[in-house]
């Protein structure tokens, strides 16, 4: 089989390759042109007989995509496993459906935690009043154990008991680093608390393993190097919890089965989870096993960002043996945002090139105000070293105008 890894594979996608450089794929994703094939092949088949596709063949289709899911995260019983719109719906059921929490308990996560985990935290907080507890990480991370794992377990202990809940990142986002889950599982669970890992950026770039982790819930986005349609997720969840979950939607059907429950929720458009056994198929047809697939994404980004950082006389924000295809590289610039934003419209706007920026706090409660900028960048099957190296000379040059 000829593995179609780097520019080779190009033709597979529709992104403009000759004017578009993409070095932020674990945003958004794409989807492979046979893919939106595949969909716009479901989509039809619904509108051409809608009630024989809701009624008939629906359940069917999301069936094969469930089992679909149970093996790529090798659940103990497809049964466990519900496919959601994306990861910011899981974690929205999950900690909306908690009705056991009360007034006074707490949910602990990183200050690295994405934006909508808190905005979520946030809200129950104002309706539930249950308290938040964030341990806030130094930078540059030096190491899972000191950076990770022992600021939580002091967290735990500190709390003596009140923390009912632990979210964790498998992969987190900005900054970008892999969490050791499974230690932090046990740690949870070992001071009573359940464990929730976010794994939106996590299919298709590391191993998931949801029984040797031992999580009671887990998430995951298939749209990004899983490569099906956008929307679509999957939602994973330990058998003991099933009759507490709730999807945000209830729908009409009646269904208390935790299957039941999230495989019909109104009429939205459903096809792109039916892609999703397509979507794997096409990955290993034209990217080879997993092995093979996410060693060419962690190398080409890896040796790209250490490259970079060399350059520009910085270091990377997280260790990369942290890292798997997304990787953090401090900028060579402390002053203010608007340059950085403006880094960023030019590369874009001018150069055609796309990254994203963001910004740590270097340790909250030494300097509150001592800011590192970062970028983070992607590896994608379509991207070779010398993409990356396109902005080698040009950022240090856009910060300094």
């Amino acid at each position: 089989m000829t593995l179609l890894l780097g520019h080779a594979c190009r033709d597979l996608f529709a992104l403009k390759f000759s004017s578009f450089v993409q070095l932020n794929h674990g945003s958004f994703g794409v989807c492979p042109k046979v893919i939106t094939e595949e969909q716009l092949r479901f989509i039809s088949l619904a509108e051409e007989h809608p009630d024989r596709w809701i009624r008939n063949i629906l359940k069917g289709l999301i069936d094969e995509s469930r089992r679909s899911v149970s093996t790529l995260i090798n659940s103990d019983d497809n049964e466990e496993v519900v496919l959601i719109e994306n990861a910011s719906s899981a974690v929205n059921a999950i900690l909306r459906s908690m009705t056991f929490l009360a007034p006074g308990d707490k949910i602990l996560i990183y200050s690295s935690s994405y934006p909508m985990v808190k905005e979520t935290l946030k809200f129950l907080s104002l309706t539930q009043a249950i308290e938040i507890v964030v341990v806030d990480l130094i930078y540059p991370i030096v190491d899972a154990y000191s950076s990770l794992i022992e600021p939580v377990e002091r967290t735990l202990i500190e709390h003596r008991g009140t923390i009912k809940m632990c979210l964790f990142s498998h992969i987190s986002s900005m900054p970008t680093m892999v969490e050791p889950v499974k230690l932090l599982t046990q740690l949870a669970q070992a001071h009573g608390a359940l464990s929730f890992v976010d794994g939106a950026h996590a299919p298709g770039v590391i191993p998931i393993d949801v029984q040797d982790i031992g999580c009671d819930f887990y998430t995951g986005n298939l749209h990004k190097w899983c490569f099906t349609p956008k929307g679509c997720a999957f939602l994973w969840v330990a058998k003991t919890h099933h009759q507490k979950v709730q999807p945000t939607v209830i729908s009409s059907t009646g269904l208390q089965d935790f299957g039941g429950k999230f495989n019909y929720t109104g009429t939205r458009d459903f096809t792109a989870f039916c892609c999703i056994p397509a979507a794997l198929r096409f990955r290993r047809e034209n990217f080879g096993d997993d092995v093979v697939c996410r060693n060419y994404l962690h190398d080409v980004v890896s040796k790209a960002a250490i490259e970079l950082a060399l350059a520009w006389g910085t270091e990377l924000l997280v260790p990369i043996e942290l890292c798997s295809s997304m990787v953090n590289v401090i900028l060579p610039w402390s002053g203010a945002q608007d340059i950085v934003e403006n880094m960023q419209k030019e590369l874009d706007l001018t150069h055609g090139i796309y990254v994203v920026y963001g910004k740590v706090i270097r340790n909250p409660k030494v300097n509150p105000s001592e800011i590192i900028w970062f970028i983070r960048i992607s590896g994608a099957v379509y991207l070779e070293h010398e993409d990356y190296m396109k902005i080698k000379e040009l950022v240090p040059q856009l910060l300094t105008l």
